[in-house]
């Protein structure tokens, strides 16, 4: 699994810092709402019926930093940033990957980390992918998805001759590939790394290379430019005394992150 890739900010002392506290000073009114799918470990899940993950554990700390609550609002994740568009929320916290047209809806704060799409296959199958960057592109390969990630957008632009596969969650198409019903699912690393810890998938692989890098970031209302740099400068403090590194590590292995 030294393929599975997880690229975070840089290192440093796990305390937060005073620079951290003086950028949240100013109280906001009001819970912030936080919109999150919590299907995606190890960024966002249930575990015994409580949100957890590194989205979660950022969520806590951002509560301490404003000073008001960060309260989740659980949402399909197609349908997060049309509730954000409208009002229902105030931010996204479900490792959502930066992209061109989703910054034509929102507006995203600094990124927290990055992540790649990756091949998944089965483990029998490791020989005839040994180099996915070229076998995945046979002509009539069955390459599932799940829609409203990116994934989809990599399958759709790159994977031409392919048969794609459409699914309304990681779990569903895992399975499929599991079962026959697809040759290749494309998902991002965090996937890659639930299955390569989950028994559960214990006969498949994801295949080294990754496909693409993207960047992990929370989003915020457009003209919701406050709240971004409130959040920017968080973001900014945690970056330079480890504060990232110290949540992210608690969900990764160190020898799946890439600084």
């Amino acid at each position: 699994m030294a393929g599975v890739l997880l690229f975070a900010w840089g290192c440093g002392s796990v305390q937060k810092s005073q620079t951290t506290r003086d950028n949240a000073k100013q109280e906001i009114q009001g819970p912030i709402r936080a919109g999150i799918t919590p299907t995606y470990p190890p960024l966002i899940f249930l575990k015994n019926g409580k949100v957890s993950g590194i989205e979660a554990d950022f969520a806590e700390a951002l509560s301490a930093e404003l000073k008001t609550p960060v309260v989740f609002v659980e949402k399909p994740f197609p349908e997060l940033i049309n509730s954000l568009v409208k009002g229902e929320i105030d931010m996204i916290m479900s490792g959502m990957s930066v992209t061109a047209k989703r910054e034509t809806q929102v507006r995203f704060v600094r990124p927290y980390m990055h992540v790649g799409q990756m091949a998944i296959i089965r483990k029998r199958d490791s020989q005839r992918f040994a180099q996915p960057k070229e076998a995945i592109y046979i002509n009539g390969l069955r390459v599932g998805y799940q829609r409203g990630t990116t994934g989809l957008a990599f399958a759709a632009e790159k994977l031409l001759l392919a048969e794609l596969v459409k699914f309304d969650s990681a779990g569903a198409g895992l399975e499929s590939l599991q079962n026959g019903g697809i040759e290749v699912f494309i998902h991002d690393s965090p996937t890659a790394w639930q299955i390569h810890d989950n028994p559960k998938y214990s006969d498949l692989i994801a295949v080294t290379a990754p496909l693409t890098r993207e960047p992990l970031a929370w989003a915020v209302r457009k003209d919701d430019k406050a709240l971004a740099d409130r959040l920017n400068a968080i973001l900014g403090a945690w970056k330079k005394n480890g504060w990232i590194d110290e949540i992210i590590g608690r969900w990764v292995p160190v020898s799946l992150i890439m600084k």
